[in-house]
């Protein structure tokens, strides 16, 4: 019983976000972690040549060898593992503008490291929404037993308006294909209120299918804490807490899991 327990994971999602690797992952490992988010793929061409990066170094370079062998060990220990694609930069204007070229890179990344069990789109720049729809169908067709999720600010979901990402999340949401996208990571990181998540509620979007934001620096904040509860107290069902970023976590990654998990 005590090795199945310590298998067992909450119902709502504690994730870390890990872009920084020089902080190893076995301080989480046999924590109440449900997920981490390898961060952060990214795309680009040079003298004709297409490549897909992880932070500054190309998919396949040395450098990732350790981050891919912790990340491995985690998915053995019941955490599932993510793979973030976007955040600042350009990532999905290349990405959509030789999609031919970069998307099989992508492909052969998630087909070598089969423990990767989905994509985390987070997209900061202004994009297309039949692009996005195409990218969702494309990654379901191929990949139809992994998770997708998307990375808005609140204000993408509070108001139905173009905001960051350059479309209408509403209407995607409410396209044939918003029923593929998981749940949302919301950055709640300048509004981590439940005045701010109950707004998203009242536009449409359910408490379930949002996991709400904050990073590391943000965690001596003693109201943060009383907010998420007054979130649990008004919506029980809702997804749970992120954290960006693993490596800047104070006073360290597993005290963080073991206070997010006592709270929720």
């Amino acid at each position: 019983m005590g090795i199945i327990n310590s298998f067992m994971k909450p119902t709502k999602k504690i994730i870390f976000y890990y872009q920084d690797h020089s902080l190893d992952l076995g301080q989480i490992i046999g924590s109440k972690l449900t997920h981490i988010y390898i961060s952060s793929v990214h795309f680009n061409h040079i003298n004709g040549k297409y490549e897909m990066y992880i932070n500054d170094n190309v998919h396949d370079h040395s450098v990732h060898d350790s981050m891919w062998q912790q990340t491995k060990l985690a998915s053995e220990n019941g955490i599932k593992i993510m793979l973030m694609i976007g955040g600042a930069g350009r990532a999905f204007f290349e990405l959509f503008h030789h999609f031919d070229e970069y998307y099989p890179l992508l492909c052969e990344v998630i087909n070598k490291f089969s423990f990767i069990q989905g994509f985390d789109l987070d997209i900061e720049e202004d994009v297309k929404l039949d692009d996005v729809k195409m990218l969702i169908r494309k990654l379901k067709e191929d990949f139809p037993h992994h998770s997708i999720t998307m990375a808005p600010i609140p204000e993408n979901l509070q108001y139905d308006c173009i905001n960051m990402g350059g479309f209408i999340y509403k209407e995607l949401w409410n396209s044939p294909e918003g029923k593929y996208i998981d749940f949302f990571n919301v950055q709640f990181y300048n509004d981590f209120t439940k005045y701010s998540f109950e707004m998203c509620v009242n536009n449409g979007f359910p408490a379930d299918k949002m996991v709400v934001g904050f990073m590391s620096m943000q965690y001596y904040n003693p109201t943060l804490y009383d907010e998420i509860k007054g979130m649990i107290l008004k919506y029980p069902q809702m997804g749970g807490v992120f954290n960006w970023e693993y490596a800047d976590t104070v006073p360290g990654p597993r005290e963080w899991v073991d206070k997010i998990y006592s709270i929720m």
